[in-house]
Parts: C-alpha cells; structure tokens; sequence
C-alpha cells in the first residue's frame, strides 16, 4: 500500500511531499494512490536528469528552468541513438498489421431520425416504440422508406428519402458508425440509438475499403518505427540513470515513454 506521504528520494535528495502533491494534478489516474506514482515518478525522471546534466557539465545550479530544458535535450541528443528502420522492417510491420493500411469501407447510407435526448426516458421510450412500428410496416412495404423520412425524420435529409449520401469513417458520431459498420446492404432497415435519439437505419450500397500499397505507407511506417526505436532508448537510458543515482521510495517501473506522463 503506497502511503502517499511516503519518502522519495534521488541521490539522497528527497523530493518533497507538497512538490509531489501540486505534481498530481497533471496526473489524472484511478485513484490517489495511482496519481501519487505517476507525479513522483515523473519528478524522480526529471531529477535523474538534471543531476546527470549537472555532472556533465551541462547545466549550472543556477540555471532557470529554460537553461534545464536545453541542458536535458543536449544530454538526451549526446547519449540516445537511433537507428533508421530498414526497409525490411518497415515491410515487416505492413505485412503484420494489414488493419491499418485499409482505406475504410464506404457505405451508402438512408436514415429516419426520431429525436430524443439521451436523459428524456419517456421521449426515447416513445421513439423506439415508434422505431418498432415503422419497422414492421417496412418489412410489409419496403418502398415506403422515403415517404416515413420525409414524414416524421427530424433530420434535413428527410426532405431525400432520408439518404445521408456516401459516408465513411469519422463521418458521424461514433455510435452511429460503430452500429451502421456492421449493416449489410439488402438486410433491411434497423434501429439504432445515439445522443441524438433513435434512427431506423438502411445500408443501401457498400464499398470495402482496399488495401493501400506499401509505397503509399513505407514512409509513414518508416517514421513510426523510429519514433518507437527512440522511445525504447530514452526508457532504457533514464532507467540507467535512475539506478546510477539510487532512486528511492518508487516503483522503478517506468512507462513506455517515461517523458510524456
């Protein structure tokens, strides 16, 4: 159990409670006791390096906080190398993560929008009931889609058969999307509930997305395996640190990125 005034220490330097205390609030967590670890984590890391500056000669006691930020940006320029990513790697990872080089599906999407505000209980009630008949009426009667969104659609698009167009991902409210996603066309119509009240919704048309060539994407994964490589090294090097100037009182464990908390 972490007492949150418990002693840190770097170097034999405590690092004091109250600085730990005004540290939480730029670490939101689950409970205090997570919020304490990550701040005093996160002044235990910039204390290692300002000590490590220091004995490098980088950074003089005196030094304001903007002489400290250069001081560890020229100890981490001096001590981190990363290697660029070889194209092997870079085809590596594509061949490993297909998911994020497709171009999303599009879908062909009509809609009746039946207004509802998520906290009115009655309101929504009231519109999945009707939700339901409109439902029944166009399994019997498919074609009289348009004329229900044109009648009863809050939505502008009722004024063309409740036909949103073309839509793809980010289009919409997410659980809109994460609902309409899983539509097929000739499936007929359904309900679905958003912020916004209940939908009686019809894929019309679908587009899969396709997979984008890898010479679309080497560059970009090119530029995020480096940007891995670096991270790792930065944990591995304040790691280092923390050990060399004994580090007290935490949990070493650091994470991915021990900079941005």
């Amino acid at each position: 159990m972490i007492q949150l005034e418990q002693s840190v220490r770097v170097a034999g330097r405590e690092i004091p409670p109250q600085a730990i205390a005004a540290e939480m609030q730029h670490h939101p967590a689950e409970s205090a006791a997570d919020a304490w670890q990550a701040a005093a984590r996160a002044l235990a890391v910039r204390e290692v390096l300002r000590q490590a500056c220091l004995d490098r000669g980088l950074l003089k006691p005196d030094d304001d906080a903007e002489g400290e930020e250069q001081a560890i940006a020229l100890l981490l320029a001096q001590n981190i190398r990363t290697p660029e990513p070889e194209d092997a790697d870079c085809r590596r990872y594509y061949e490993a993560n297909p998911q994020r080089f497709h171009t999303p599906d599009q879908l062909r999407v009509r809609h009746i929008l039946l207004p509802a505000a998520k906290d009115d209980f009655t309101g929504r009630e009231q519109a999945r009931k009707k939700a339901a008949r409109m439902l029944r009426e166009l399994e019997q009667a498919p074609q009289a889609f348009a004329d229900l969104a044109a009648r009863y659609s809050a939505c502008p698009s009722g004024s063309q058969g409740g036909d949103l167009g073309w839509i793809g991902k980010g289009a919409t409210v997410p659980e809109f999307e994460r609902q309409v996603a899983r539509l097929e066309p000739g499936a007929g119509p359904m309900a679905i509930e958003t912020r916004y009240g209940i939908h009686v919704v019809e894929v019309v048309e679908k587009v899969p997305g396709t997979l984008r060539p890898y010479e679309d994407v080497q560059a970009w994964i090119a530029g995020y395996l480096r940007q891995q490589s670096h991270h790792r090294a930065v944990h591995q090097f304040i790691q280092l640190l923390m050990a060399q100037y004994r580090v007290e009182g935490l949990d070493l464990t650091l994470p991915d990125n021990p900079l941005v908390q």
